[in-house]
């Protein structure tokens, strides 16, 4: 399961790379647009049935409770207020005020989209502001203009004389004659930000843009700021405009008033094309592709990867040999899987950062996305990596969704029904398993530091007090927290409606034209719906309004701003480096070091396993086996140098299937510094496989195949969860209903002549687009398989598959991830014609 990406489009891009042609914006000012900022044209009777979808959505608040005891928002009886006076409000101030409820919950979660041409337009200034070191951060913060726009049409629009008045480095004094701090307790209900730290970020970068999908247009239009700039006497004043940005896609869809276009294209994405649900949902902006300011983090050049939200770089100033790694979000740009960001992260600590001091993880402005990246990336650096849980509000839409729906799946299924009476959660379980996430141990020993601040929201959070709760890094902050985001998302349109369709009805002007596409500006809202929950040394703690506490604050300077983006140096990686390097010494993290491939390891029956090695500063190796039994021994020597050699095991291998081994690593006081695992597919010698002869069937029995075919079970499936082998057939699980997160290979190792066929009957019935069931052949000597069925759904086949001649392996496999399950898959029939 995941977490949204919530908190940059609610405020607004801050740095973004133009994706669209000019063409495709509309830009103006407040005052002469204000006009066209029109609502969806509800009827009387529709403004009552949406309030109670609201009503019925804000059920499964996961932070009911937590927001009164915090802020004294009781979103249930704000809401009851809401629909008693609902039919009778004008239109803008009926979405004005469904808006401003939900901002009041000051959850980036939990979000009301303002349907209508309102939702279309975007609002900015021209200036990019950032806090810099101060001496009171909460009650005087210092601020600076970081950059100014390097969109033309936005300079025309505000005014190129008043834009150019302003230089980055000034420092603003007032927003509107008033202290930022002042600034902010008269607007922190409609800014949102979940604790105070995240409240400033959230009404400074309004400052510089807001998206009027999820926020009321500014009530003035134009705005003041005063700056006071170094070595000069008397503060200035600059009145700017403010200045609208409009999405002329958006425009040519959203509501207004009459009948729906039910034969006009739209421009929103296809509802065919399904977006599993708790990740992949987050609200776009109207800003969303439009230059706006410079890269934010022009003082460093960072490398790119293949994977778009992973970048790199080795600051080397005055000394340093810092690894930066810069995650810019938790779900890939367009891209719900995360294999990829995992991937090059994993790359990076191996190749290009392996010889560092020391490794800083950059997630400043980070709004989050896949709790699986959050989840997977701690066991790179902790052993015995304990993930963070999950809890769900007691409620009976709740009950619905869970127990009579089972939409969370079996586990939550059962953690709801563990909840005592008058309990008001749902039994803590965790979102993914230990096993999911310790599957392959520590790759990076030396000194690791996590830069955050409050903009770091929802997986980013995760990560953040993941690493801090398992004692994996020191985090370093621009503020005193993170931002608080502590949930899992759904959105009403896309996952409430399927999950409980008797509770949860479709909204007004939710068209969907011939080709599937869904009209943009039309309503919707989503909701925090799984509560985050910390462990160990923070056990039982809510991410939410309290986020992940900041080790030490290092805000940046002025000069990072005005003079060190010329020079490539940074006071903050600077300040960084020397801590890291201070914290080896006290810990002995310094130079220690340890490297064994990593590829998925192959060997046959009667062989002896080996794993090659390069170590420094690790006295003694052990690998252990699944039931931890030491298998091997290795003892480096000098073991203060850097220094290679392979751990092999005392014993042959005598059983096919998939293993898991354990490398751990002792310094000279025999304490354990390192903990790494491996997989071993363990495959018969060719002289073993079945011999198909021309001519010849061979039709599966289990009985006589023992010694070419086996199951291959990841080791976050257990074997009861995965493939269950008859005399004559395969079934998944109990073959009722199989299990979450299930990734399991049934192989037949064969020999067999030009011509031959596999001859297959099965049936099918999963989660479509999500659980898979496949068959595959590989030439012994292929790196891949060639795919001959792969589907999801439900399905019956009888049919007979080409196979390449010489030694194959035969593979039926199947996947689930989390959530929804089903009947599974059934292999009733196995058979090799030649």
């Amino acid at each position: 399961m995941h977490i949204t990406s919530a908190l940059l489009p609610l405020l607004g891009a801050a740095a973004l790379v133009s994706a669209q042609a000019p063409a495709t914006r509309r830009y103006g000012v407040l005052k002469d647009v204000r006009p066209e900022l029109g609502f969806a044209n509800y009827s009387p009777a529709q403004k009552v049935q949406v309030a109670d979808q609201v009503a019925q959505t804000l059920q499964v608040f996961a932070h009911q409770y937590v927001k009164i005891d915090n802020y004294g928002v009781d979103a249930q009886k704000e809401i009851a207020k809401f629909q008693k006076k609902a039919a009778t409000l004008s239109h803008r101030d009926y979405h004005y005020g469904l808006a401003r409820l939900f901002l009041s919950l000051r959850d980036f979660h939990t979000n009301y989209y303002i349907p209508g041409a309102h939702s279309c337009y975007g609002f900015v200034t021209p200036f990019q502001f950032d806090f810099v070191e101060s001496k009171d951060i909460v009650n005087d913060p210092r601020i600076i203009v970081k950059s100014l726009t390097i969109n033309p049409d936005i300079v025309n629009k505000a005014g190129k004389a008043k834009v150019a008045l302003v230089q980055p480095g000034d420092v603003l004094t007032k927003i509107d004659g008033i202290s930022f701090k002042e600034h902010w307790k008269r607007t922190q209900k409609e800014t949102g930000g979940a604790n105070q730290f995240g409240g400033y970020r959230a009404a400074l970068s309004l400052l510089s843009s807001r998206n009027g999908k999820l926020y009321p247009a500014p009530e003035n239009d134009e705005i003041n700021f005063t700056f006071q700039r170094a070595g000069v006497a008397q503060p200035f004043n600059v009145t700017i405009p403010w200045v609208t940005v409009g999405n002329k896609a958006c425009l040519a869809d959203a509501p207004g008033g009459g009948q729906a276009f039910t034969k006009q294209l739209f421009h929103g994405p296809n509802v065919n094309k399904k977006s599993k649900t708790l990740d992949a949902v987050k609200p776009d902006s109207p800003l969303d592709g439009v230059e706006l300011f410079p890269n934010a983090y022009a003082d460093v050049v960072l490398t790119p990867t293949k994977s778009t939200i992973v970048h790199w770089a080795i600051y080397k100033h005055n000394g340093a040999n810092l690894g930066i790694l810069r995650l810019d979000a938790f779900t890939e740009s367009g891209q719900p899987d995360t294999t990829l960001a995992e991937t090059e992260f994993r790359n990076l600590l191996l190749n290009e950062l392996a010889e560092t001091d020391s490794l800083l993880i950059d997630i400043r402005d980070n709004g989050g996305g896949s709790l699986n990246l959050a989840d997977g990336l701690p066991q790179l650096f902790v052993p015995d990596y304990q993930p963070g849980l999950g809890r769900a509000l007691i409620s009976n839409n709740n009950r619905v969704i869970f127990v009579n729906n089972t939409q969370g799946g079996p586990d939550w299924k059962a953690a709801f029904e563990a909840a005592k009476p008058g309990d008001k959660y749902s039994k803590p379980i965790p979102f993914n398993s230990v096993e999911q996430t310790n599957e392959l141990g520590q790759i990076y020993l030396k000194p690791v530091g996590i830069f955050t601040d409050a903009n770091c929201y929802s997986a980013c959070d995760t990560f953040a007090a993941a690493m801090q709760d398992n004692s994996g890094a020191i985090i370093y902050g621009e503020d005193g927290t993170t931002g608080a985001g502590g949930a899992n998302v759904i959105q009403h349109r896309a996952n409430l409606i399927p999950m409980a369709p008797t509770i949860y009805k479709p909204l007004p002007y939710q068209d969907v034209d011939a080709n599937g596409a869904i009209r943009l500006g039309a309503p919707d809202f989503r909701i925090s719906w799984r509560a985050t929950m910390r462990v160990k040394k923070n056990n039982g703690q809510l991410i939410e309004d309290r986020g992940v506490l900041t080790d030490r604050v290092i805000r940046p300077r002025t000069e990072d701003f005005t003079v060190n983006q010329a020079t490539g140096k940074s006071t903050q990686f600077e300040r960084i480096a020397k801590e890291l390097k201070r914290n080896g010494e006290l810990t002995r993290k310094n130079g220690r070091f340890f490297q064994s491939p990593l590829n998925l390891t192959r060997a046959v029956t009667g062989a002896k396993l080996s794993f090659p090695y390069t170590s420094q500063w690790i006295k003694s190796l052990e690998i252990r086996d699944g039931t931890n039994k030491v298998v091997g021994k290795a003892s480096p020597s000098p073991h203060f140098r850097r220094t290679s050699g392979t751990i092999q095991s005392s014993a042959t291998i005598t059983t096919l299937g998939r293993f898991k081994f354990t490398i751990f690593g002792f310094d000279e006081s025999k304490k354990q510094i390192l903990k790494t695992k491996r997989d071993v597919i363990v495959t018969p010698g060719t002289d073993k496989f079945l011999k198909v002869a021309a001519g010849q069937t061979w039709n599966f029995a289990k009985s006589a195949s023992s010694a070419f075919s086996a199951v291959y079970n990841t080791v976050a499936t257990p074997a009861a969860n995965g493939w269950q082998v008859g005399e004559t057939s395969l079934v998944v699980g109990d073959g009722k209903q199989y299990l979450d997160n299930v990734n399991s290979a049934f192989s037949i190792f064969a020999n067999v002549p030009a011509g031959a066929k596999l001859a297959t009957a099965f049936d099918f019935l999963t989660e479509a687009d999500y659980d898979y069931f496949t068959i595959s052949v590989r030439p012994i000597a292929a790196a891949a398989p060639t795919i001959l069925f792969v589907q999801s759904g439900k399905g019956t086949v009888d049919t007979a598959y080409d196979l390449p001649a010489g030694d194959v392996e035969i593979q039926f496999l199947f996947t689930s991830d989390g959530g929804v399950t089903d009947r599974g898959a059934v292999v009733s029939k196995i058979a090799i014609q030649a």
